[in-house]
Formats: C-alpha cells, sequence, structure tokens
C-alpha cells in the first residue's frame, strides 16, 4: 500500500513540475505563437528568425524561414512530402546524423512531418534530437529539441509539450499563390537547402554561445590571475644568501655591500 502511495506521489511530482510551470507563449510569426519554458534568445541567421533556449533540461529551438514566391496551399500532398523528405535529407547531412524514425502527422489540418536521429557523440551537444517541420503557407517553421536524457519518460513529456503549443492564427496566414506546374522540379531540392542550412546554422549557434562563454572564462581568470600580490623577499628570509666582510684593521664585521669599515673607517678588501 506504501508503494502504490509513493508511486502515485513521484507521479503526481512529476506531473507537477512539467505541467505546472508557466511557460512563456512567444511570438514567431505574425500568424503563429509557441510556447518555451523560459525567456528565448533572438537571433538572425541567414535570413531566418531564431528563437533559443538552452536550459538543465533540453535545448529548445524555433527556426523560422520565408521561402518567397512559395505556398504550401499551391502545393499538392504529394509535392509537399517530397519537400519534406527533401528537409529531413539536408539535416542529416548537416549534422551527420542517423535517422531513427520519421513520420508524417496532422495538426489543424494542416501536415507536417516529425523526425528523431542521432547526431554523432559531442561533448557539448546532444546525440539524441526531435525535429517538428511544417511548411505553413510562404513560410517554414523547424521546431527542434534536443535532450541529454534522451527518450526518458520526463523528457519525452516536456518535447509533447513543448511541440504541441505550436498555435497557429489562420486569419492572419500570408500567403502568395503561385502556379503548381512551376515548382514541380525544385520542391524537394528547396526542401534539401533550407534544412541543410538549418541543421548546420542550429548546431552552429549553439557552439557559439558556449564557445562565447568559454572565452569569457579565460578573460575573468586572466584578470583574477593579474590581481595577485607578487611577494619578494626580503634580507632575513630564508633562501636570500647573507654574507660578512672582516675589516682587515679593526677585525670588525661589515655587510659584504660596505665599502668603508663601520667602525673604524678602514678601506675593506674584496669589496
Amino acid at each position: 500500500m506504501k508503494l502504490t502511495i509513493k508511486f502515485f506521489v513521484s507521479l503526481f511530482l512529476l506531473w507537477n513540475f512539467t505541467f505546472a510551470q508557466d511557460w512563456i507563449k512567444t511570438t514567431i510569426a505574425d500568424f503563429a505563437t509557441v510556447e518555451f519554458p523560459e525567456q528565448t534568445q533572438l537571433t538572425e541567421n541567414n535570413g531566418s528568425v531564431v528563437y533559443t533556449l538552452f536550459n538543465d533540461d533540453a535545448v529548445y529551438m524555433v527556426n523560422v524561414t520565408e521561402i518567397p514566391g512559395r505556398t504550401s496551399s499551391s502545393l499538392t500532398e504529394d509535392e509537399l512530402l517530397d519537400f519534406y523528405e527533401g528537409a529531413i535529407m539536408g539535416v542529416l547531412e548537416s549534422s551527420d546524423g542517423e535517422l531513427i524514425s520519421a513520420e508524417e502527422f496532422e495538426m489543424d489540418g494542416m501536415i507536417g512531418m516529425e523526425m528523431h536521429y542521432l547526431a554523432p557523440p559531442h561533448p557539448e551537444l546532444p546525440e539524441q534530437r526531435f525535429k517538428r517541420i511544417f511548411n505553413i503557407d510562404k513560410y517554414v517553421i523547424h521546431m527542434d529539441f534536443w535532450s541529454g536524457s534522451g527518450q526518458s519518460e520526463d523528457a519525452g513529456e516536456i518535447r509533447k509539450r513543448f511541440f504541441s503549443s505550436l498555435t497557429i492564427v489562420h486569419d492572419k496566414r500570408l500567403g502568395v499563390e503561385t502556379q503548381v506546374g512551376e515548382q514541380k522540379d525544385s520542391v524537394e531540392t528547396t526542401g534539401y537547402a533550407i534544412g541543410y542550412v538549418i541543421g548546420g546554422a542550429l548546431a552552429s549557434l549553439f557552439l557559439g554561445v558556449l564557445l562565447l562563454g568559454l572565452v569569457f572564462l579565460i578573460i575573468f581568470l586572466i584578470k583574477k590571475q593579474k590581481k595577485k600580490k607578487v611577494i619578494h623577499p626580503i634580507p632575513g628570509t630564508p633562501g636570500v644568501k647573507k654574507t660578512k666582510v672582516r675589516c682587515d684593521q679593526c677585525e670588525a664585521e661589515n655587510q659584504s655591500i660596505s665599502k668603508y669599515c663601520s667602525q673604524c673607517g678602514y678601506e675593506l678588501s674584496g669589496v
């Protein structure tokens, strides 16, 4: 009975830690919002807007890229899947990753793609990586969740909350209709190019933050080292050689640096 109570208490605490926190709703575009557990950092990279958050649980990233002259509404379902396939190949090639799984899903009437892949071992980057890709009108949204704890239950719940927090405001979606025939030859290529650029850029951004922190640490240590006092040895302390010179006239002892005897004034020899 006690074990059962402890089990349910543990589940409650896990739920409370994961879901009771006030996540921050972040506007990533005029038509979309995403929730993060903490405040994000906003950067622009290769024409994309990137929202990043690094905390003890995981790495959260959202990348929004605009594709001028192309909209998802003008693509057939097969062409949209070709676009996602190209994006997946681009991500895997840029990260030298290994695909674990990839499957399409539907959210609010839109088709997206979710992938799970392994990146090569790195001391500063999680190997387990999850990504969701959406092509919404003329925008492509990449949502990334990297966790050092991999597929543990708590990491899985946090990932689900993060991925499911994407909200689309339909009346603000922007799009420029184009002819389907003009896009057939380049749909997969465009997806690959975007996936490749974003896959490499996100890893570079993460490493850049770590490198910046290392630089500040080195500067701090250098300044701290300079503040340390240099202690010079003084006469009478161990390690300092002390000699005497005896006067030939009165035989009084004098310091080795003296030129004349302190007693009789006779000029000291050997000085």
